[in-house]
Formats: C-alpha cells, sequence, structure tokens
C-alpha cells in the first residue's frame, strides 16, 4: 500500500515513517523541513519518496501523492511559543495547510487522512482523565488553529464524505525529541543538559503532572487507525480520540531519576497541572494499547548518558 505523510522529517513524522517502512508500506513524504528542529531526518529506503515544499501548494501535493490510499498529515506549526509569536503563520500551516490536505485526499479519492491533533485543546480543564467529550478550552493560537482544524475536517466529512480520524496526542517523547528552544519538550530538554553536564532546570515546583506517551506508541496509533478502515467504519467519519498513556508521572519523579542537580525556575502563565488522559475510546476501538512506560525508557535511555 501507498501512503502520504506530511511532516515526515520531523520527531513523530521520521518515526512514524520508519514504522511504515518497516511494515512494508511504501511512502511518500512531503516536508518544507521549515520547523525549529535540532535536525531533520529522512529515511532512505527505496520505498521512500522525499519531497521538499509546502503542504500548501495543493496542486504539488496533488500530484506527488497520486496513487497513495491514505493521508498521515503530521506538517504543522507545532511550537507553542512560535505560534504565539506569529499567528498567521499558524494559521497558515495548520488551518489552510489542512485544507490543502483535505483537497487532495478529494481529488485523488482517497480512502482518508489520519490528523494528528493536539490535547491542548482542552486547555485548563480539570476533568481528569479527560474524555474526548471535554468542552474545547484553547488558550492560544496553537490549539486553536489544530481546533479549526478539526472542524474542518468535520466539514469535509459531512459535505464531501471525506473520511478521517482526529487523533488528539498527550505528551509525546523518544527519540528524535525535540531539544532546543523555550518550548521544547521535558524530556528532550533533560537530554541536553545531561549531555552538557548541566543541573536540570524544572518548572515551578516540579509536582505537575503529565500523561506521556512514547513517540513508537504513537506511531503504532496512526497504522492502527488505517488497519481498522474496513472493520470499523464509524472511526473514520472525523471522530476524535485522545492517545495517551492513561497515567501521570511528575515532573520530579522524571527530573529525580535522571539527576541530582536540579534547578527550579519560574513556572510559564496559563500551564496547566495534569493533563491526564482517557484512553479508552481509542483502546476499545482499535485493540491499541501503549507499551513503553516512561521511566522504563529513562532508565535505558536517558540514565548512564554521562557514564
Amino acid at each position: 500500500m501507498k501512503v502520504l505523510v506530511t511532516g515526515g522529517c520531523g520527531f513523530i513524522g521520521s518515526n512514524l515513517i520508519d514504522e511504515l517502512v518497516d511494515r512494508g508500506y511504501s511512502v511518500v513524504n512531503v516536508d518544507n523541513l521549515s520547523a525549529d528542529n535540532d535536525q531533520f531526518y529522512f529515511n532512505s529506503s527505496k520505498r521512500v519518496q522525499n519531497y521538499h515544499f509546502d503542504i500548501c501548494d495543493t496542486k504539488q501535493l496533488i500530484d506527488v501523492s497520486k496513487g497513495c490510499e491514505f493521508i498521515f498529515h503530521l506538517a504543522a506549526e507545532s511550537r507553542l511559543g512560535a505560534a504565539i509569536a506569529d499567528p498567521r503563520k499558524a494559521i497558515s500551516s495548520n488551518i489552510e495547510g489542512v485544507v490543502s490536505v483535505l483537497e487532495t485526499a478529494k481529488t485523488n479519492k482517497m480512502k482518508g487522512i489520519v490528523f494528528s491533533s493536539t490535547s491542548a485543546i482542552y486547555g485548563l480543564n480539570t476533568n481528569f482523565p479527560l474524555k474526548e467529550t471535554e468542552k474545547e478550552n484553547c488558550l492560544n493560537a496553537y490549539s486553536s488553529t489544530k481546533y479549526a482544524a478539526e472542524l474542518f475536517l468535520r466539514n469535509y466529512y459531512e459535505i464531501y464524505g471525506i473520511k478521517s480520524v482526529i487523533l488528539r496526542y498527550f505528551n509525546v517523547y523518544g527519540e528524535r525529541s525535540p531539544k532546543s528552544g523555550q518550548y521544547a519538550l521535558v524530556l528532550g530538554i533533560f537530554e541536553k543538559l545531561l549531555k552538557s553536564g548541566k543541573p536540570l532546570t524544572v518548572t515551578g515546583d516540579g509536582t505537575q503532572e503529565r500523561d506521556f506517551i512514547h513517540v513508537k506508541d504513537i506511531a503504532l496509533a496512526n497504522i492502527k487507525c488505517i488497519e481498522q478502515y474496513d472493520t470499523n467504519p464509524k472511526m473514520w467519519e472525523a471522530d476524535v480520540f485522545n492517545v495517551g498513556y492513561g497515567e501521570t508521572k511528575t515532573i520530579n519523579e522524571l527530573a529525580n531519576a535522571l539527576s541530582d542537580s536540579i534547578v527550579y525556575i519560574q513556572k510559564p502563565p496559563g500551564e496547566a497541572f495534569s493533563n491526564l488522559s482517557d484512553n479508552t475510546k481509542f483502546k476499545s476501538s482499535t485493540g491499541w494499547t501503549p507499551t513503553i512506560k516512561v521511566l522504563d525508557w529513562i532508565k535505558e535511555n536517558l540514565y548512564n548518558i554521562n557514564s
């Protein structure tokens, strides 16, 4: 089977492409390489065609994706700080981009789209564990544009019959995680600090909780969706699913597992205390189960980083 991946050179996208190739899929990867990443990743397999252009170029996207059956749409302005600093860019990437993807699926008569969304849409809601029925509480341009993209997916399903699945990721970590910038992911920051021999920096008092989900479990969740296309058509009606581990760890637990040298700094405004997911809906719909525990991964991959 041939599939299109947008944003396939980034953290999650590159891990997804590697998993797809290992499973025998042929992949068209489109990435404009504009993200503020430490590094971009290209799968060199003969099964992968890599293209460098903006997904808002709908004509080119239609041309390169002919013959693809599904789209995994990950390309986005995914950094909170960048979206706040330049909302217009977030609108272009996250809203105009999803419309371009939808038009591509419609023109090329594809089976459907797996859309990477975010738990940031729940904002500061505290009805834990968070269910998909929880009211949205978008706090910034990042979450607002991702939610708008979800609405467009629902519009295109209702009006044109374009099928999609919406996956709201919680705190993704793992290999190739971004390590730079104010809003880099916490474990990526910890890894960078450990390598440089510096103390770990923790915002606030470190008691805030996060639902950490490994990037490989995210990749497998994406693939599970297309595997369920024929057996579970209901989920392809632009339905929303939480993809988290289903338990939380405090930032202190992560930091203490890695180092005795910790510095506490001021907590940024508007930071949620917890974001525990209820992943029951996705697990029961697909049979997917997360397999990698964050503290186990830390001990295996980061604990002896300076040994």
